[in-house]
Formats: structure tokens, sequence, C-alpha cells
């Protein structure tokens, strides 16, 4: 996941901790290591970047930690007004590609001839997805307000297919061959 799958998790814990979210993009497609419109894309060329502010009262303490298994990310600060629940809901399911990629094969490792056409990496389908933060009561328990957070949509990857370097070889017409008879018996 990288970079993105950091700053996803770190999304998700400003969410539960109430910190107040200024930017945050999706990805240009879905990802595996979060649901739908839970993920906060970033870039190096800062076209897309995940930036937050603490309206809070007190001064908020981020802490990371990261494993061969998990990442965790924990915020301590004062307690949300609220305790809050997520929840993603995908309103728009295989959306699928309206185009693909055809490339040529040099190597001959997926497809041999000009005229075979070699399906290699299936494309992502599409999808439109909504993020809800539904907020309760810390004593009660009681459903106190539902928000819409974010409203994503997620391009379909491509169907990314090989054709070979070499004409085939076809096959001659048959040809026949006759001789005139001149031996007389």
């Amino acid at each position: 996941g990288g970079s993105c799958q950091a700053s996803s998790t770190l999304y998700g814990a400003l969410l539960e901790a109430g910190v107040t979210i200024v930017e945050r993009y999706n990805h240009s497609m879905t990802v595996g290591y979060c649901q739908p419109s839970m993920d906060a894309a970033v870039t190096d060329t800062g076209s897309k970047d995940l930036v937050f502010r603490n309206d809070s009262e007190a001064p908020i303490y981020i802490y990371t930690s990261v494993s061969t298994t998990q990442a965790i990310v924990r915020i301590y600060g004062v307690r949300p007004e609220y305790r809050y629940e997520f929840r993603s809901i995908v309103t728009q399911d295989n959306i699928m590609p309206s185009s693909e990629s055809v490339r040529v094969d040099t190597t001959g490792e997926y497809a041999t001839y000009t005229d075979e056409k070699v399906l290699v990496t299936e494309g992502k389908t599409g999808r439109r997805s909504e993020l809800w933060r539904d907020s309760y009561d810390w004593e009660t328990g009681e459903l106190v307000d539902t928000l819409q957070i974010s409203s994503d949509y997620y391009t379909p990857g491509k169907n990314i297919y090989y054709v070979g370097t070499q004409q085939r070889l076809t096959a001659m017409p048959s040809a026949t061959s006759t001789t005139p008879n001149t031996n007389s018996w």
C-alpha cells in the first residue's frame, strides 16, 4: 500500500477522533486495504493530499506503528462529543471498463502471433460509493445524527491485452500434378 495505505489508516483514525478533515481525495480505482470511501490518496507532487485541522480546545497526539502484518494509528486528545461509526455504502457497482489497452508482446511471453489477442490483466470494475457517519451519545448509546462525509467515484480499469509480433504462416493452396499417360498397354 505504501504512502496511500498510511494516509488511509490515518484518515480512518482522524474520522473516529472527530478531527476536521479539510482536504481528502479518493483513489482513482478501488484499493484492497480499505472499504470504498474510507481511503485517502496522496501523491508526491501534492496534487492529492490529506489535510486536517484540530478544532478541539486541546492538542492531539498522533501515535503510529507498523509491523509486518498491520499499520496502526492512534489519536490521543479530548474525547469527541459523540461516538462515531462509519458506513461505506456502494451505490453503484460493476461499472465495466469502457476501453482496453493492447500492447505488443516483444518477448513472446504471452502472445506470439499478430492475430492472437491475449488478456493479461483484467481491469477492475468501477464503482460509486458514499461514506456516512453515525453519531451516538456516549452515555445512552442513542443515535443523535447521521451525516454524509463523502461521495466518491472509482473509475474502471482497462483490460490489458497483448498481441504477438509474428505473422502466422498461411497454408499454401493444395497443388495437384498430373502427367499424361502415354503408355499404352
